[in-house]
């Protein structure tokens, strides 16, 4: 399993793939009839820190930079001679996982400066890593704040399910799936799993498919998973049960599930 993260990067017509250790960038002409478009990879590292990848303007430059694993490359040069530490590189076999499955970023604490999230194996905890400030950087570890133990699936999302404008960790525990959310007055505390299914709705940490989208058109996220969707009531006061319904879109799980009109 890999992470594909899609991005529009600051240049225009300019894009990026993340993936692992390697992205690639692609330009060409994208407003005419004919598009054409060319690609070029380039590998940030010969070894294997991490499945998770992602993106954000770390330093505040302005530019975007990545985040591959323990490593921030800073945008736009990428190179590795230059690159941060986030927390102790730990390289793995190739052959098999890395600690960090999915990377996300955003300012946590409301510093003004873009944090790194990151959810571990499968089974494992997902942490926020707060970002020291520009002038900091490369001059020690971030600060890690755990916030949520266990995350199961193999295809947790970081992403606004409940439609109030903020993103919420989107996976299940314990055979029930759910979603957790920062506390307002201290987000490095643990965050509160908020559960919407009863239990045994789902397998344990290894289980494939996960997604959200509005299927019904009612304008409320609903949770897609490889044997149903879940139908996220008008209102989530008092964490009321979703409504299932049963529709086989993947025999095994499709790892990522996405909708679209």
């Amino acid at each position: 399993m890999k992470t594909l993260v899609n991005v529009l990067n600051r240049i225009p017509d300019v894009s990026l793939i993340l993936c692992g250790v390697v992205f690639w960038a692609s330009s060409g002409d994208t407003h005419g009839a004919d598009i054409s478009i060319t690609w070029q990879k380039h590998q940030l590292d010969q070894l294997f820190y991490s499945e998770g990848a992602s993106f954000g303007d770390i330093d505040g430059d302005g530019t975007n930079d990545i985040i591959s694993g323990p490593w921030v490359y800073f945008g736009p040069e990428f190179s590795a001679d230059k690159r941060v530490a986030i927390y102790d590189p730990k390289p793995f076999n190739k052959a098999g996982y890395s600690d960090n499955f999915f990377s996300f970023t955003r300012d946590f604490n409301g510093d003004g400066t873009l944090d790194v999230l990151v959810l571990g194996f499968p089974g494992k905890d997902a942490s926020w890593f707060e970002n020291p400030g520009k002038e900091a950087l490369g001059k020690g570890f971030w600060k890690r704040n755990l916030v949520l133990e266990p995350v199961d699936n193999e295809s947790p999302m970081f992403a606004d399910l409940t439609g109030d404008g903020k993103p919420e960790i989107i996976c299940s525990q314990n055979g029930i799936f759910g979603f957790a959310e920062p506390n307002p007055s201290d987000p490095a505390k643990p965050w509160t799993f908020r559960k919407i299914t009863p239990e045994q709705s789902t397998g344990a940490k290894f289980t494939h498919g996960l997604g959200m989208g509005d299927v019904n058109g009612d304008g409320r996220m609903d949770l897609l998973e490889k044997n149903a969707w879940w139908e996220q009531p008008a209102s989530l006061e008092g964490d009321p049960a979703w409504t299932r319904h049963l529709f086989a879109f993947a025999g095994a799980g499709g790892a990522d599930m996405f909708a679209y009109d």
